[in-house]
This record gives structure tokens, C-alpha cells and sequence, in this order.
């Protein structure tokens, strides 16, 4: 697979980019040498982040620089939903943060996922096996769908359902009485019966054994309607090899539903503990200057190498500052708010060398083509004294080798 990085810049010059034929016309006849210029606004692709930090900090000064960072790099957030911290004590429910942090990313142009509706971790301590776990769920799901579903852009319908039976708690235990694929089943009903239009995910940490795939199977087999598969990919022990990557999204692009990867963490520096997720202690994370490097180049190619292939379509780094989850230093900033390397080389790649900003002037057919990255797009057209201005979609579908996009604009 030694060729897999040399041809990325190709594959994304193939997959990312859409031609726009753009017609103007006064009066039905085609208008030569008007001026045109296409500037983006935002990617197809979705370049996301956890915004677990949003509304956390202790001074205005502070919240504006991480909201300024974030803004300038994202255009993509995951909300966290967890069930034992939205409804820490039974009917309690954490709406107005979540509310919050809604009203966060709509500030910034966000599209949004809430995560998860349903995992076995991560319970209230009130939830024992008294209650009706499956009335419960079900009731959930509803009220998050009632309260957050106009809202929320993008689902993790269910977390990690492949390793439930390593647990023993009501859910984990309502997974394994009911089967693995009835109860994604059961929960993306209760979802489409109060929101028929909400986009799903399948999300999990579980990508080298045959667990998954079996349970995709099953999933398609069922007819279950899922808007993506969600890969994680926490790299705290060690950086996955470019063809291990590779050859994990051609495993999972064969199911034939668009890959997200939902968890991505690359650290600056090793860990001296066997990582075992309970880690919470920063003491245990050791990092070298020249660590900052290589997270950024390792970043750089990983990335790379995820936006060429033509099944992802999503990727989300977590966390976004440093000394997060696992108090690890996976952070594309510091704790104290300071751009990281990493940070300038996602930016160089995500908002330059992968954006378009267009000008040109029409030919004597009246026609301006160029290939633009695909997204959101302001166009404007000049001719004389006369101008229209619009803004416009320049988009893929997924599995679908499609033309040029035309444009018609009448002066």
C-alpha cells in the first residue's frame, strides 16, 4: 500500500472538488466577460471537534478566545448527552446547559451531533433494575427528540454495543436479553416515530475484530436506517499506520453507509501507565518539544489521507484544548488557550490549501467553469453596471459520480 498517501492529493482533487458551469444571461442571451467570484463559506465535509469547553470558562476574555479557536478552524460540534449527566437525578434534566451549548454552536455556524441516546456507560446512579430499562429508553429518546431534535443535526443513536456484555448494569443487561441488533433496532424506532427525519450513527471504538462487521450485517440485514457509521479512533497507546487506516475505511465502506470519524485523538508524547481509560492523573503523560512536531506532521498526513478517501465524510477531534479526557495531552490547543502546531497545520490545510475562493469572467457563450471545493458558496456576477449576488450549494452525494453543476443568473 505504499502508494496510499503518494496518490491523496489526487484522490482529493477527484473527490472533493465539484466543477460549477456558471451560464449568465440578460434577457435570454448569453452575457460575455462579466465578472464572476465564488467565495466559500464552509466545507461539505464536516471538520468537527467535542465542544465539551464551551461556556466553561471562568472569564469573558477567556470564553471569546476559545470560541474565536474554535470557530476558526470547525464547522462541526458533538454535544454530550450522556444519560447520567443529563438526568442525574430522575426527571432532573440538564436542558438549559445543553440549551446552551446549542445556542453556542448556532452562534458560530455549528452543525451539530448529540452523544449518545443510548450506551451502557455512563448511567444515572438512580437507574437500577426496578424500572422498565425499555420504557425508560424509549421515554428518553422521545424527550430528547421533542426537546433537541429540530436542533440537532446528527445522532450517535448507540454507543459501543459490540463490548455491552462486558458490563453488568440495566442497560447492558436489557442489551443482552433483547440481542444486540434488536435493540439499535428498537432505538432508532422510537427515534423515527417522534423525528422521521433525523440522521442517525452507529458508533464505536470496536474496529479490528469481526464484532462490528457482524453487527452491520445484522443492522442492513434489518433494513435500519443509519446516516453513517461512526469509527473512533483514540490513538493514546499508539499512531495507527496510514495502510492499517486505509484498509479499516475500505473494511467498513463495503456496508455501504458513509464513514465518520467521530473520536479522533493524536497526543504529543507517550504515556509511562498501560492506558486503560481510567487514566486521570497528568503525572503519567510525559511530552517532549519535538512531540509538538509530530503530532502536527502526523496530523497533517492522517488527515490527508481521511478527506482522500471517498467514503469518509466526517472527522472530529477530541478534545480540543489539552489535559481532557484521560488528562491526556491530545489537545489542538493548551489549557491555557495557546495554539498548538497542530492547530496551524489543520488550519493551513482545512480553510487554504483544501478551500476556493474563485474569479474569472465569462466567455463569449456567456459561461464561467472552474472547480471549486465542495460547500456553501456566496457568488457574485458583474456585468456594467448591473450585479446579482446569491449564495449557493456546491455539493457531492455520497456514492454518486455526478457532473459539472450548473448555474443559471439572469442580470
Amino acid at each position: 500500500m505504499a502508494d496510499i498517501m503518494r496518490d491523496a492529493k489526487k484522490r482529493i482533487e477527484d473527490i472533493r472538488r465539484r466543477t460549477v458551469k456558471i451560464v449568465v444571461r440578460r434577457d435570454g442571451s448569453p452575457v460575455p466577460d462579466a465578472q464572476v467570484e465564488l467565495r466559500m463559506n464552509r466545507h461539505q465535509f464536516l471538520f468537527g471537534c467535542d465542544c465539551y469547553c464551551a461556556n466553561t470558562y471562568d472569564t469573558p476574555e477567556k470564553e471569546k478566545r476559545h470560541k474565536e479557536l474554535f470557530s476558526g478552524l470547525f464547522n462541526y460540534a458533538t454535544l454530550p448527552f450522556y444519560w447520567g449527566q443529563y438526568e442525574p437525578v430522575r426527571g432532573e434534566k440538564s436542558e438549559k446547559r445543553l440549551s446552551n451549548m446549542v445556542e453556542w454552536c448556532k452562534s458560530i455556524d455549528l452543525s451539530t451531533k448529540g452523544h449518545p441516546l443510548v450506551w451502557h456507560e455512563i448511567l444515572p446512579d438512580w437507574l437500577n433494575s426496578d424500572y422498565d430499562i425499555e420504557k425508560l429508553i424509549q421515554e428518553r429518546i422521545e424527550d430528547l427528540m421533542e426537546r433537541f431534535g429540530d436542533q440537532i443535526d446528527y445522532w450517535d443513536l448507540f454507543n459501543e454495543i459490540t463490548v455491552s456484555q462486558r458490563f453488568h448494569n440495566p442497560v447492558a443487561d436489557w442489551i443482552e436479553k433483547v440481542g444486540k441488533e434488536n435493540a439499535v433496532e428498537y432505538a432508532a424506532r422510537c427515534v423515527y416515530e417522534v423525528n422521521p427525519r433525523a440522521n442517525l450513527l452507529y458508533n464505536d471504538f470496536n474496529v479490528q475484530p469481526a464484532d462490528m462487521e457482524i453487527l452491520l450485517r445484522k443492522l442492513r440485514e434489518k433494513g435500519i436506517r443509519l446516516e453513517a457509521v461512526g469509527l473512533q479512533s483514540h490513538m493514546h497507546q499508539r499512531k495507527w499506520s496510514f495502510d492499517e487506516t486505509w484498509e479499516i475505511c475500505e473494511r467498513y465502506a463495503k456496508y455501504g453507509w458513509p464513514i465518520h470519524f467521530t473520536e479522533l485523538t493524536v497526543i504529543n508524547g507517550r504515556c509511562t501507565k498501560d492506558v486503560d481509560y481510567t487514566i486521570g492523573n497528568p503525572n503519567f503523560w510525559i511530552s517532549r518539544p519535538e512531540d509538538l512536531e509530530i503530532q502536527r506532521e502526523y496530523t497533517e498526513q492522517l488527515y490527508t489521507l481521511l478527506f482522500s478517501h471517498p467514503a469518509v465524510e466526517a472527522i472530529t477531534w477530541w478534545d480540543f484544548p489539552d489535559r481532557q479526557w484521560m488528562d491526556a495531552p491530545g489537545g489542538l490547543i493548551t489549557e491555557d488557550l495557546k495554539i498548538k502546531p497542530v492547530y496551524d497545520g489543520l488550519k493551513e490545510l482545512i480553510k487554504k490549501r483544501w478551500w476556493s475562493n474563485e474569479e474569472g469572467r465569462t466567455n463569449l457563450s456567456g459561461c464561467f467553469v472552474s472547480a471549486v471545493y465542495c460547500g456553501n458558496y456566496d457568488i457574485t456576477v458583474k456585468a456594467g453596471n448591473q450585479a446579482v449576488s446569491l449564495n449557493t450549494d456546491i455539493l457531492r452525494k455520497f456514492g454518486v459520480h455526478e457532473g459539472a453543476q450548473k448555474l443559471v443568473i439572469e442580470l
